[in-house]
């Protein structure tokens, strides 16, 4: 039977077919240049950039994208990840496994169970099914909503570790952070419960406030006054250059001190971090004698404001061998006349004088601090200190060495007081007021 054209042509293409399907299956493999249809892989990556080893293929050229065209990290995808088993961590030790990266506040883990605990018992680290609520830094820092783990910085952050006590039994403190935990989670805190709590173990911190006067001096020998007071405490005891126990607060005299001398008082009280203090009496050489002297110039009342300014005219420190050189005057509340023993370590107990500007001539004007601030002295000033007129000094204090109302630093009406030099009665350091435009001498305390 003869074939017809139709047969021949068929069995051409049928051929054809065959040779071309023989050459892909036994052929050299070509790498597409076209996706498959529908599909969502490029197979253009399996190409001489990775590289098959047994049964493993790999890639080292670079950071691999899924869902992202500009990877920043050896694999990086763009949208969900599930795994099915476990994800493995074997970062070193110290580093955490886990870092949440992410702009935003993260709300919930969605953990269904860490441990035997909910996902709504995940607190603190950035996220959590509980509230955390901190009432205030002195009250105890409060959990609410939930139980679970945290670190005492994600609840109560102005308190250190060492600080907090627990309503929790049962549990360790394997590390000796302050915190109970259980054995699996070192270095997490574990509170059980719908309202666990935990509380400073110190809500305030003894505070101790000790005073010496004066805190130095060049007398042979010394009385020191040592004032203390406290908050929070409830018993105090004495170390350094006194000893025993001692009340909460309280004035006490430390005679015939020689020698630099250290003074701590160390307090404690219920619940309630200690607090210490200490206070140093410096012995800065011997002296036998105070005395004053003027300026060499008189100077105007509004130019006396700054201490180092209007010590600066005390010029004869260097000649008559001054261990302390500070103006005769009062500028403010806290640097009176009365109080130069306790800022300056002037001795109270020498004899004070009155001098000349060349140191020849010396009268005595009080034997000890308290007489000369007692409104009387027994010689004028101007026999000695100030030898023309007027005779008038710049105090701006009372007689007693307290500030006056009256003055050119603090006062509102641009007056002074002054001291009268030709005064042996309480004028002698209070006169009265001038304007502060006033030229008038300043006198100068030498302790030597």
């Amino acid at each position: 039977m003869s074939k017809s054209p139709l047969f021949y042509t068929s069995l051409s293409l049928a051929i054809i077919l065959g040779l071309v399907i023989g050459g892909y299956i036994f052929g050299e493999w070509r790498v597409p240049t076209q996706p498959p249809p529908g599909g969502n892989v490029d197979l253009s990556v399996f190409s001489s950039d990775w590289i098959k080893s047994g049964n493993d293929i790999y890639y080292d050229k670079g950071n691999v994208g899924i869902g992202t065209s500009t990877p920043s990290y050896p694999l990086e995808i763009g949208n969900q990840l599930r795994v099915w088993g476990q994800l493995i961590s074997k970062v070193a030790s110290g580093t955490a496994p886990f870092v949440i990266d992410s702009p935003t506040l993260v709300n919930n883990l969605n953990a269904d169970t860490v441990d035997g605990y909910n996902a709504a018992d995940l607190l603190g680290g950035g996220g959590g099914g509980g509230a955390v609520s901190i009432t205030s830094i002195t009250t105890p820092c409060t959990i609410t909503g939930g139980s679970g783990y945290f670190t005492t910085s994600d609840i109560c952050p102005n308190y250190g570790p060492e600080r907090f006590i627990w309503n929790e039994s049962g549990l360790s403190d394997s590390d000796s952070d302050g915190c109970p935990e259980s054995a699996n989670i070192p270095g997490f805190c574990i509170v059980r419960g719908p309202n666990g709590w935990i509380e400073p173990k110190y809500n305030q911190q003894v505070i101790v406030d000790l005073r010496a006067s004066p805190l130095s001096s060049c007398g042979p020998s010394t009385n020191v006054i040592l004032t203390w007071s406290t908050i929070n405490a409830s018993s105090c005891t004495a170390s350094g250059g006194w000893s025993g126990t001692k009340a909460t607060s309280g004035t006490e005299t430390i005679t015939n001190l020689t020698n630099t001398t250290s003074f701590t008082l160390s307090c404690t009280g219920s619940q309630k971090q200690p607090g210490e203090a200490t206070v140093v009496f410096t012995k800065i050489g011997t002296c036998s004698e105070i005395v004053l002297y003027r300026s060499q110039n008189p100077i105007a009342g509004s130019n006396l404001k700054i201490r180092s300014t209007v010590d600066s005219y005390c010029d004869l420190e260097t000649a008559l061998g001054c261990q302390i050189n500070r103006a005769f005057i009062s500028l403010t509340s806290e640097d009176e006349i009365r109080d130069m023993p306790a800022n300056y370590g002037v001795p109270t107990i020498l004899p004070i004088y009155s001098v000349s500007r060349d140191g020849t001539l010396k009268l005595i004007l009080a034997s000890n601090w308290t007489s000369i601030l007692s409104g009387s002295i027994n010689n004028m000033l101007s026999s000695a200190t100030i030898n023309t007129t007027p005779y008038a000094w710049w105090a701006m204090s009372t007689y007693q060495g307290v500030l006056n109302l009256d003055n050119c630093i603090t006062g509102t009406r641009g007056y002074g007081y002054y001291g009268n030099a030709q005064s042996l009665g309480q004028t002698w350091m209070a006169q009265n007021n001038a304007a502060c435009t006033n030229q008038y001498w300043v006198l100068c305390l030498c302790v030597r």
